[in-house]
């Protein structure tokens, strides 16, 4: 209630009068509101966008038909009837039956115009885009007719015959006859009307004028309809793959046929690329500065990579040790990373913008061109919204349906703008409006008012202080823990379902895992690589916090191939896929989770977790050297070699099944693992069962 009442004042203060102003001013505050409301002028074109919105579509670029003398026409007409046929056939597999419209328009038609040396806002200019889009529609409505008199007319052409002619009439007569292309027209489409008072017309509409972005990629960003080129630069990209804008090719052969100089318009549009003789900032005025040859050069070669000088005077351009011993740049200026070297140098915003119009260049309307050729170039930034309209109403006075190109309104127009620019364009002789409002930004934000302060209020006694306390959240940003330049680790072959695994593991001083690598032997590879990134991604994952207990409890039990079992690894014997046996050894080795280890080769499931007690007996009684355990390269000979490890009891009782209540030291081994089964002791490490002793 509050919106149509909204809605309901801002219309009635439009100032529409009668009848058909109200119905106007409703119109446009429907179209500012949704962007889904068409005006038409004329019943028959309301009906034609119906069908137009559902047509089959097709774009001809005009460009690709320009040869040494000109444009090539009769290839242009082929193409045209070449495309009739192949909508038609779409329109026969499901399209609408009764009516059979089609939708073809023309594509780089701006540019066209460039060439010719026609600006887009010029009598001229739009007098040779209509002729182009009167050849077009004659050769179309000559290829429906032909189509008509081999199958059948439209369903409804009978009931629509008389508009439909009287429309190709009005057309034909409107056609000039001044140019070749418009004598071609004319000619054409005397011939398409006769045939289609004779045969009938296959479709009821054949071109159009719209907008489609898909259409106008696949013709490598080419405008179609009337819309204008986005300007008179161009991209290409050079063999290394650098982006240089350069000044278009319809831009220059519209400056020679003009009779107008490339070489300073392409000065003032791209600039020189060189801060030699540049005002302000130049290579004389570095150099007082504390800048050497070396540095100099440096941001020479990056210009024609950058877009304005601040970027080629980067701290990583210019290098950081330079910036700040030099310059004496702050450190903390350097981690941000939107330090102005120009400014910190010493130079002024005047000398740096001077420096920067003459490397650069300027835009098309402070390059100080010659009027005629600040019209010839001017783009979608500099043309109007009123020359656009004047374009699209030369143009849809030849097609069979209207332009459906939208008005665009600024996201802040009320509804009031909406009824005048719908107004205007109606004056302009377009046969439809079509009313869209921008987007909202994504930064815009209501400026509202702070809340009103509150007034104190008055205690009549003393507040009561009692103690609190207070839970206080820090939150940090994650900072990387790096690993030492010279670590620990092992190396684990295995192979799992005959698929040979090296498993290398780096670790920090106090022994937790900080990376780790993966190697496959004879693999492709693609899955090489792809598991040799994946250790990566999960190194950086743990040297940022992450846990190894949560990328164990998200791979183990992972299934795919290669699976199956597990040589070379004491500990596990199964895996249902690589990463499950690595992140199974990963939770062996460092987070003793034994309930990880398997050793039976043939289960082969989700849970092989062994089968008790025998699994965890050491098949080794006697001591072992240090050397099987410790890096003789990384201790660097501080391990002496009579080092050895003596035999310990299983690190988990719980999986080693023990039932033990206490225990007692062994004669046999020395180790603390004698308990009472029975009527005798018997020693869970070595085996052995001594005499009790009374």
């Amino acid at each position: 209630d509050q919106r149509l009442g909204a809605l309901k004042r801002q219309v009635k203060a439009m100032g529409a009068t009668t009848a058909v102003g109200v119905k106007a001013a409703r119109l446009a505050a429907a179209g500012w509101e949704s962007g889904r409301a068409v005006l038409a002028f004329d019943p028959r074109d309301a009906e034609a966008v119906g069908r137009a919105i559902q047509a089959p579509r097709a774009a001809i670029l005009v460009t690709a038909f320009m040869g040494e003398n000109g444009l090539d026409l009769d290839a242009l007409i082929e193409a045209v009837r070449l495309w009739i046929v192949a909508l038609e056939i779409e329109t026969a597999i499901g399209g609408d039956g009764a009516w059979r419209p089609l939708g073809l328009t023309l594509a780089g038609v701006h540019d066209y115009l460039l060439g010719q040396g026609l600006a887009y806002d010029s009598d001229t200019g739009r007098a040779a885009a209509s002729e182009l889009f009167a050849l077009t529609a004659a050769a179309a409505n000559a290829a429906s007719s032909e189509l008509a008199s081999r199958l059948t007319p439209y369903p409804e052409f009978d009931a629509d015959k008389d508009q439909r002619l009287g429309a190709l009439k009005r057309q034909v007569k409107a056609m000039g006859a001044t140019t070749a292309v418009g004598v071609k027209a004319a000619r054409l489409g005397k011939d398409a009307l006769r045939a289609a008072a004779r045969h009938g017309l296959r479709h009821a509409e054949t071109t159009a004028i719209f907008d489609d972005p898909e259409l106008s990629l696949r013709l490598g960003g080419a405008g179609l309809g009337t819309a204008p080129v986005a300007g008179p630069l161009s991209v290409i990209e050079t063999g290394d793959g650098v982006l240089a804008p350069i000044l278009s090719a319809s831009a220059a052969a519209g400056l020679a046929a003009i009779g107008a100089e490339v070489e300073p318009v392409v000065l003032a549009l791209l600039g020189h690329r060189d801060l030699t003789g540049a005002p302000g900032v130049n290579p004389g005025a570095l150099r007082e500065r504390g800048f050497t040859d070396h540095e100099i050069a440096v941001v020479q070669a990056a210009l024609p990579l950058t877009r304005d000088l601040r970027a080629a005077f980067s701290a990583d351009v210019v290098g950081e040790g330079f910036v700040r011993d030099v310059l004496g740049a702050p450190a903390e200026a350097l981690s941000r990373g939107d330090l102005d070297v120009l400014a910190l140098a010493g130079f002024k915003p005047a000398d740096i913008a001077a420096a920067d119009a003459h490397v650069f260049g300027r835009g098309l309307g402070d390059a100080g061109l010659p009027p005629e050729v600040t019209a010839l170039l001017a783009g979608s930034g500099e043309l109007g919204q009123a020359a656009r309209t004047a374009m699209t109403a030369a143009a849809e006075a030849f097609t069979c349906a209207p332009a459906l190109i939208p008005q665009r309104l600024a996201w802040s127009d009320d509804p009031a703008a909406a009824t005048r620019l719908q107004s205007a364009a109606a004056s302009s002789g377009v046969r439809a409006v079509w009313l869209v409002r921008d987007p909202t930004p994504l930064d815009f934000a209501l400026d509202l008012p702070p809340p009103p302060e509150e007034a104190p209020r008055r205690t009549l006694a003393s507040p009561i202080v009692t103690e609190r306390i207070v839970e206080k959240i820090v939150e940090r940003d994650p900072t990387r823990r790096r690993l030492p330049d010279r670590r620990k680790g092992y190396i684990q072959k295995a192979a799992v379902g005959g698929h040979k695994v090296y498993l290398h593991t780096g670790e920090y001083e106090d022994g937790s895992l900080g990376e780790l690598f993966i190697d496959m032997h004879k693999e492709g590879a693609a899955f090489r690589s792809l598991m040799n990134n994946f250790a990566i991604a999960v190194s950086i994952g743990l040297q940022y916090g992450v846990p190894l207990e949560e990328f164990a409890d998200a791979f183990v039990f992972t299934r795919f191939e290669p699976a199956g079992p597990v040589t070379g690894n004491d500990s596990i014997r199964s895996a249902t896929s690589i990463l499950d046996y690595i992140f199974r050894e990963l939770a062996v080795s460092y987070l003793d989770r034994n309930d990880l280890a398997n050793a039976d080769p043939d289960e082969f499931n989700a849970d092989g977790l062994g089968r008790g007690s025998a699994d965890g007996v050491l098949a080794e009684d006697e001591p072992l050297p240090a050397s099987r355990f410790i890096s003789k390269g990384f201790s660097r000979g501080a391990a002496p070699d009579n080092l050895v490890f003596l035999p310990t009891a299983p690190r988990d009782r719980k999986a080693a099944g023990t039932a033990q209540t206490e225990q007692d030291v062994c004669p046999s081994c020395g180790d603390f693992s004698l308990s009472r089964r029975g009527g005798r002791l018997v020693c869970e490490t070595c085996g052995a069962a001594p005499e009790m002793r009374g």
